[in-house]
């Protein structure tokens, strides 16, 4: 490669792309140690790189994925800390259950009044009950008390109706019309395809309960004017204030290196993963899909 002995011009040495940049092609050094190569003046020939030209490649490109596979190393997790002022103080919930369908996939959406909160699950018709009876745990689990529950004409909801204790299930007829879950669940839908329309790859079927579950997770961070013009149902629920770089920091579908342990060999210390929805826990933990053997990773 003839060039690499010669001057290469500022403007032809930046369209050669992030890969055949100085950074690469001295070993992958930090931003500090790639500044003082440049500066400390024991490199002959340099091209026109500057220090702001460094920097201002970390700050576009980020770090390149040879140095993030060796050199990543694990970090102290922070916790946030539970706010009970935040969390809503009326405990009893009225539930409105309905089934999205996408393609072949049925998924329940579930909106808590007054909560505002919306829950999925993704379940076949026939274990619909099942579905229902974990969110109603979910619920139960942060203290809520749910008390009435309307759900679709499925009959897999009438074998619960007598299964929740002060819970009582009304299950509608065929030709019953909730306006609200039908807003909610064309909400949802928005959202699926809106993030799906930008994805730089086909979303495979496997992928489509946790498109789902993200889409639901915006959502719920999102305000809710009908009881709080500031605060939004997410928080309401969980009384953890929502952290930018953990919750937003990623995007469904981003393309991850995470962290997989450290030991004495050479191996790669993390793995190609996607990301797929925050776990909206107090640690700021996200569900992967882990790209080598397929499967999740939190």
């Amino acid at each position: 490669m003839y060039w690499l002995h010669r001057p290469i011009p500022r403007e032809r040495y930046i369209k050669q792309g992030w890969r055949m940049s100085f950074v690469k092609m001295s070993g992958y050094p930090s931003i500090q140690e790639a500044i003082h190569l440049i500066q400390d003046g024991n490199i002959a020939n340099l091209p026109m790189l500057t220090a702001k030209d460094v920097k201002r490649a970390f700050d576009l490109y980020g770090k390149l994925v040879g140095s993030v596979s060796r050199k990543m190393t694990k970090k102290k997790i922070s916790r946030e800390v539970y706010d009970d002022e935040l969390i809503m103080d009326e405990k009893k919930q009225v539930l409105y259950s309905d089934i999205m369908r996408l393609n072949s996939h049925c998924f329940l959406i579930t909106v808590c009044e007054p909560l505002q909160l919306t829950l999925q699950c993704r379940e076949t018709v026939n274990v619909l009950g099942i579905a229902l009876q974990r969110q109603l745990e979910l619920l139960c689990s942060k203290g809520f008390v749910p008390v009435h529950v309307h759900t679709g004409p499925q009959s897999s909801f009438r074998t619960i109706t007598t299964s929740f204790e002060n819970v009582v299930i009304d299950v509608s007829n065929a030709d019953d019309f909730v306006p609200k879950m039908d807003i909610k669940i064309r909400r949802v839908k928005e959202v699926y395809r809106s993030v799906k329309s930008e994805l730089p790859w086909k979303l495979p079927p496997v992928l489509v309960k946790d498109l789902v579950a993200y889409a639901v997770s915006r959502i719920n961070i999102w305000r809710a004017t009908a009881i709080n013009p500031n605060v939004c149902p997410g928080v309401m629920f969980t009384g953890l204030r929502v952290d930018f770089w953990k919750e937003l920091g990623l995007a469904f579908g981003d393309y991850c290196k995470v962290f997989d342990g450290s030991d004495i060999t050479l191996r790669s210390r993390s793995i190609p993963c996607t990301a797929l929805y925050p776990c909206s826990n107090a640690t700021g933990s996200w569900d992967f899909h882990n790209l080598v053997p397929r499967k999740r990773i939190r």
